[in-house]
Formats: structure tokens, sequence, C-alpha cells
């Protein structure tokens, strides 16, 4: 073929082909053109790459979604000097202390210290107390005791750095490194005497020198933040062997893909970190601050109680979560509550809070259980403008789930807990809210066609108390407070988490998902939680410390079906021509009734809604089983069954015209 014909056959070259394949030759005008096109996107991606790096630290963590779960030192340090009068230390633009001759770092507590490359100068602390120096950074890391260096830069390395010191005597005693592994360091803080307490610094990248096993050692001893420490974080902390509640002196940073910049906790510490004077002031000091916890303030310090000799519980080991959005009088109410429940742990007690409010963060402090903290779920940091409630909500609660059994062996706190209880923070649970859950794991472990049980019963109000033995069994998911297991959230909830951002309830489509395989829930007829906001502060809820189920082996779906068959055997059908809208529709009394509602499909329940709002202006309806809703009202036994139910083609005369109030007739 000739050299032609070849050219013919493959076309003409364009513009960059002829570029491209180009060699040697004379730099032609339009070969310095794109040279210099190539040159000007050099340089513009170089000024991009220069803005982003300049991006404030402040800036990036608040877009972060698992950052800084401790202190927001800037906000306590501003808080604190408004509760002193306005009293203001020289500070620059980011409340840090300014003074001449070292670098500016952040502390616990936010209170600033400045690194000259030596310790401190020694602060007189006061009997009792000793003053400790713990700073983590990037390239260096160093502990000072009483002003004298423990642990000395030059002597500090990469990944975890440990001082073991004797309060009573003010010395320190083992010094320890841990790189790559850290199987010695369980065994280490495992060996350390009770009442020691531990300083811990963080060195270059120490998240890889930590597994979960070590993450959970080091909170033991008082930690909140171990499982935040991440890629490129800084760290320091101040524990105890042997504390009963959380160590308040720790310090974290941490940016995403750059070094974090040098934090460090420089305070005077007490022999014993958990002691009655350290919680009386920091509660004095709390209160101080806010006016609205008169619960909390009028009282003598909170401590859980402890359980009778002759009970035994299971369920006090697994993880309470609460869920918080910043509202700091309820969330006092709920920990109170829990904190009167007769064997509960505080230790597993774990309150994620959606924002990263300093009020929150002292108020949880008063109880010494955990605080997690996340970015404010809002437009901003999901990126969609049009985002809304529900979409916020949905983000915040999917950040708890994985946090406490994520994939993330870094992230997740309870890869072993088979089941974990989620509150939200305005539920004030009863006194045996943890013997309930006793007496129902067993069967939620035998029934694989069970998602949950609740605490909660939206019907349940105090003119009609119920039955404390009774549980119900419903398609409906309760929520509210619930317990879950480890396998349903990985099996049925995660894969049917709804995609961000359009406007989806993560619950609602949880329900759907629910109905579609056919997965129930269990609550009791008499609730163990109630609250006093909106609708639902009329509701009742148990007040003994225990009560003992009644027929637990009735629960499976097939012998709850004939205990409510059984019922409405027997049950009277009320005068359906009255109007259910009425005070006394419903005498007072103590018998089983059944009353009909019509249905257009089988899943409809605007007519069983309707009912609930006029009789007794429950809220949106829920606690339905094939159909049948069971309460309590005056004292009844009360069925509402629907009429395209199983039940009702069973029990329902055929005479019988059905409940269908006009006002929801359409809906």
């Amino acid at each position: 073929m000739t050299k032609a014909r070849r050219l013919r056959l493959r076309g003409p070259k364009t513009r960059l082909e002829r570029f491209l394949t180009w060699r040697k030759g004379p730099l032609t005008t339009e070969r310095l053109a794109i040279l210099l096109i190539i040159l000007l996107c050099y340089i513009n991606a170089q000024m991009l790459l220069a803005i982003y790096a300049e991006t404030s630290d402040a800036e990036m963590m608040n877009d972060m979604p698992y950052v800084d779960l401790g202190f927001n030192p800037i906000a306590h340090h501003e808080e604190k000097q408004r509760a002193l009068g306005g009293r203001k230390s020289v500070s620059d633009s980011e409340g840090n202390v300014q003074q001449d001759g070292g670098e500016t770092v952040e502390s616990a507590q936010g209170d600033p210290v400045v690194v000259s490359g030596s310790c401190p100068d020694a602060v007189e602390c006061g009997e009792g107390h000793i003053h400790i120096y713990a700073e983590s950074g990037p390239h260096r890391s160093k502990i000072c005791l009483n002003g004298k260096e423990v642990l000395p830069e030059s002597k500090a390395d990469g990944g975890i750095n440990l001082v073991v010191i004797n309060p009573e005597r003010a010395t320190a005693g083992s010094v320890h490194n841990f790189q790559n592994s850290d199987v010695d360091m369980v065994e280490v803080l495992e060996d350390i005497n009770d009442e020691r307490i531990v300083v811990l610094v963080a060195q270059e990248d120490a998240s890889f020198t930590l597994s979960p096993e070590s993450r959970r050692a080091i909170e033991q001893l008082g930690s909140t933040l171990i499982h935040d420490v991440a890629w490129k974080s800084s760290w320091s902390f101040v524990g105890q062997v042997g504390i009963s509640t959380i160590s308040q002196y720790e310090a974290l940073g941490h940016v995403g893909e750059v070094w974090a910049p040098p934090v460090a906790v420089s305070r005077c510490v007490p022999h014993r970190l958990d002691g009655e004077d350290v919680l009386t002031g920091l509660r004095k000091e709390f209160c101080d601050l806010h006016d609205t916890y008169g619960d909390l303030c009028k009282r003598s310090w909170v401590k859980p109680q402890p359980l009778p000799d002759d009970r035994h519980l299971t369920v006090n080991s697994l993880p309470i979560v609460v869920v918080s959005r910043e509202r700091g009088p309820s969330l006092q109410q709920a920990l109170l509550a829990l904190f009167r429940v007769p064997g509960i742990n505080p230790q597993n007690i774990l309150v994620f809070q959606d924002g990263y409010s300093s009020e929150i963060l002292s108020l949880v402090q008063q109880f010494g259980v955990r605080l997690l903290r996340f970015p404010k779920a809002n437009s901003k940091l999901l990126g969609v403008a049009n985002s809304n409630e529900a979409d916020f909500i949905s983000t915040h609660y999917r950040r708890i789930f994985d946090a406490v059994w994520g994939v993330n062996p870094n992230k997740c706190m309870f890869p072993d807990a088979d089941f974990a209880f989620f509150l939200e923070e305005d539920l004030i649970v009863s006194h045996d809210f943890l013997d309930f859950f006793e007496q129902l794991l067993p069967v939620m472990k035998g029934d694989k066609t069970l998602f949950s049980s609740s605490v909660w019963n939206s019907n349940a109000l105090s003119s009609s108390p119920g039955d404390p033995a009774v549980v119900y069994r419903s398609e409906s998911f309760l929520g509210r407070g619930w317990v879950v297991s480890q396998s349903s959230w990985r099996g049925t909830l995660e894969p049917a988490w709804p995609k961000c951002c359009h406007g989806v309830s993560w619950s609602g489509e949880l329900q759907k998902v629910l109905r579609r395989r056919g997965l129930d829930s269990l609550y009791p007829e008499l609730p163990r939680a109630h609250t006093k906001s909106g609708k639902s502060k009329d509701h009742v809820a148990s007040e003994a410390a225990y009560h003992e189920l009644s027929s637990l082996e009735k629960l499976d779906k097939s012998s709850y079906r004939s205990l409510v068959s059984g019922i409405l055997s027997t049950a009277e059908v009320v005068d359906h021509s009255g109007d259910p809208c009425k005070e006394g529709f419903i005498p007072e009394g103590d018998q089983a009734l059944v009353l009909y509602f019509y249905q257009r499909n089988s899943s409809d329940t605007s007519q069983a809604a309707a009912l609930v709002a006029c009789m007794w202006n429950g809220a949106p309806v829920s606690g339905l089983f094939e159909g049948v809703l069971r309460t309590r009202y005056r004292g009844n036994q009360l069925l509402m069954v629907g009429t395209l139910s199983a039940f009702a083609e069973q029990f329902m005369p055929n005479s019988l015209q059905p409940f269908r109030i006009a006002k929801y007739r359409d809906r």
C-alpha cells in the first residue's frame, strides 16, 4: 500500500494529534499557544491548592463528619470569661492568649498555654494537687510534672507515649512508647496499680498504634475522645486507673488530610480524678453559669442506684445511647431518670450530640457519662440547599449507628454488643426500665420475626393506666426508646437507610421495610418511659421498681394471633350507632370491648387515626397488629379492628356498620 493510500485511509490529523506526535521542528505560533495554555492550567491548579491549604482549621473541622468530639476550647473559654463578669485575657481573634517567645497551642478546658521548648513555669496547685503538662503534636511531644520534664522531647517517639505518675508522692514511674503493634499497651495498662495517674500523648501518626482493644482500655481510664483519635490527630490525655467517671483532662486536635495543630493539657490535677471535691466543683461552676437546671442543681450529687442483692441483670452491660439535639433541660431529666434505675452502669451511657454546644458538654460532665459530638447536621454540612429536618435527623441517627456498630474498627465502639438501647433525649425512663428488657431480651433472641422492643406506647394516657404485666406485639416501629440487635441493624435497618437528601424520614422508610419483610416489634401496655414535652406529656409510665411480665410465651406471631382471637371471641361489641367523639361514649369499666373501623385497603389506618384523635386526642396511630389496635381505655381492654383484617372476617357481625368518621373519609 502506498504512503498516499495510507494517509487517505487514516484521514487528516487534528491539531492535538499533530502536537502530540511532534518530535522536532520549528516552534510555530500554534505550538507556542498550546504550551502557554498548559502552563496557565498548571499555575491555576497550584493557586487553587494553595487557597485550599490556607483554609482555617475551624472551617475544615466544621465540615468533617466525625471530628473533635470533646471540648470546644474557645467556646468554653469565652463562656467562662462571661461568667467571671467579662474579665478577659489579652488574646488574638482566635481566643488564644498571646505571649512573646513561644508558640500558642490549644489546651483542654480552653486554657491556652505557651510552648517555649521546655516545661512551662511551675504552678502552685495547692494541697492534694499536682501540675501536669502534656503536649501532643505532629513531630514532637513531651510531659512535665510540677514544672520538670518526665518525658522530654528528645526521648519521646512516634506513636503513643505513656508515663505513669504516683500522685501522692508526685513522682513519675515507668515510661513507655508504643508503635506499630499495641498488644503490649493493653498488658501494660492492665498491670498498673489502682489510683496511679496515667498520662498519654500522641506523636506523628498514632492512630495505627491503636486497636479497638487498646482504645477500650484507655476508655476505662476516663477518656471520652480516644475513639476519635484518627489519622494525623494530636491527642493529650490525663487519666487514672480505677476512675469511676470521665476525666476532665483531655485535648484532641483533628483536621483531616493535614497534620493537626499541637494540643496540650496544662492543669492542676487532683490526686483523685473522680473525688467528691472534683465533682462538687464541676457542678458549682455549671450551676453558676446556667439557671434552667434546678432539678440537678438543687440535689446532692447524683449517683447511680445499686441493684438489690437478690437481683441480677445481664442487660446492664449493653450500651445505652441517648440521642441529643441540644435540648439541655430535657437531657437533664433523661440522665437523672437513668441514674435512678437500679443496676444502671454509667460507663455504658453515651450521649450523642448534634452540634458543639458547650452547655450540653458541661451538663453531661455532671453525670460522668460519655459524650460524642458531631458537627451540626444542616444544609451547609450536607451540601444540599433544599435539605430539610428529616434529612438532618436521618444524618444524625446514621452517624450514631456508624459509631456504635460501624464497619471501621476505629469508629466502631461496641463491635461485640449484640444489642443496644436508643433513647430520645426527652424520655424519662421508669425505674424498671432495665428489668423490662431483661425479661424481653430472651423473647427477641428466640424470634427472628421481631425487629425491636420499645418502652413507648403512644396510646397510654394517665386517664387510662394500663397493666404493667402486659406486652403487645405490633407491625409498627414504635421508636422513641427502643432496643435493637446488631444483626437487625446490619440485615434490615442499614440496607434500608434513605439516601440523602430527599426529605425522607429514616423511620418511615424502616416502617415500609418491616411491613414487606413481616417483621414486628414489642411494646408495653403500660409504658416504661414518659415525657414532659409536647402532646406526649399526658402519657403515663410505670413507677414500680419491678414488674413480672405475663404471657411471654404467647408473643411469637402465631401464638399472639391466637391470643387476639381469644380476646375477640368473648369481647363485647360497642354500640356503633353512637358518636365515638363524645365524652362517655365508652363508660368506665373492666371488660374486653371491640369496635370496627372502615378500611379502603388492608394497610389503611386513616379511620383508626380518626378514632384515636377524637377519643383521646392521641398521636398518629401506631401499634397495630394485622389490622388490630389493642389499648387500655377508661379501664377497659379495647380492641379496634379494621374491616379488611382477617380478624374482622372472623368476628365482625355481618349487619354491623363500621365507624367511618366523615372528616376522615377521603384521607
